[in-house]
Formats: C-alpha cells, structure tokens, sequence
C-alpha cells in the first residue's frame, strides 16, 4: 500500500528545507503517490500509464575507452553544478561562440551501429 499522507510538521527532517517546493518534489520522490503533505493537499503527481519494460535499460556509459570515464564525469560534474547555480556565466568558457551542436560517436574497429 503506497503512502498517501506525511505529516513532518515540526519535524528536523522538513526545517532542513527553506523552500517549500523542493521540500514537496523531494518527498513526491521518495513518496510517488504522496497526495498529502503536512496537513496540506498536494496537486496529483504527474505520471505516465507505462508499463513497466517499456522504457529502455539504462546503460551507464557509451565510452569506447574507460580511461575517458574519469574526465567526463569530471567534466559533467562540473558543468551541471555551474548550470545549477544562480550565475550561470562561468559557463560561456564550455563553448564556442559560433558552436551550435557537436557530437562525436566513434565505434572500436570491426563493429557497426545496429540501430
């Protein structure tokens, strides 16, 4: 049976959050079907009717060398907590004025994309 109702009134877990809607998503994802939250009605959750395979499995890396992995988490790490933050500006160092889009797929010799 999922939870439908929280109360964390007053409680040290809901005084850790001084905004009140990461406060709500951050049980909304701990608790999908949550529709009551501190005495508070809750709007539906938004959610799709998939089944459960129908999703693709999620595969953790496409690097065709390993060594790579170190530098691009490192890369992603810090670029998601600068677009994260209130001053995205540091983040004009990451691209070229004229750049649009790039991507670069390469696949090790003697294989093929299938897809």
């Amino acid at each position: 049976m999922p939870l439908v109702e929280l109360l964390l009134e007053n409680n040290p877990l809901s005084d850790k959050f001084d905004d009140k809607s990461i406060y709500v998503s951050e049980m909304r994802g701990r608790f999908p079907k949550l529709m009551k939250l501190d005495g508070v009605d809750l709007p539906p959750p938004i959610s799709f009717d998939l089944e459960e395979h129908s999703l693709p499995i999620p595969i953790q890396t496409f690097l065709c060398n390993a060594e790579g992995g170190s530098i691009v988490r490192q890369f992603l790490q810090q670029y998601f907590s600068l677009f994260d933050s209130n001053n995205r500006q540091l983040l004009t160092q990451a691209y070229h004025e004229n750049a649009i889009f790039s991507i670069t797929i390469a696949y090790p010799y003697g294989t093929e994309d299938k897809g």
